[in-house]
């Protein structure tokens, strides 16, 4: 459990600033209790660690030939949009 105390100023944003602060917090507790329900590990985490694993399987190779397919892609889509423009 947390306890937390607030002082708070009794202007309208000051109450506002305090219910986010709250709220900021709670969210962090959650997101702590996902990860341990989840082995100890974030979704950040195991971006992190899938990225990795494809970099070793694939190499610097593999991503150049996804960016090259990739802007191929979007090149064909602004393309179709100018066509479809004018």
């Amino acid at each position: 459990a947390v306890f937390l105390f607030f002082i708070i100023d009794y202007q309208p944003e000051g109450l506002y600033n305090a219910f986010v602060t709250q709220a900021l917090l709670r969210k962090k507790e959650r997101g702590m209790a996902e990860k341990e329900k989840r082995g100890g590990m974030t979704v950040r985490e195991a971006g992190r660690k899938g990225g990795q694993t494809t970099s070793e399987r694939h190499g610097p190779q593999f991503y150049e030939e996804i960016g090259r397919i990739g802007g191929q892609k979007v090149k064909r889509l602004i393309a179709a949009g100018k066509r479809e423009e004018g």
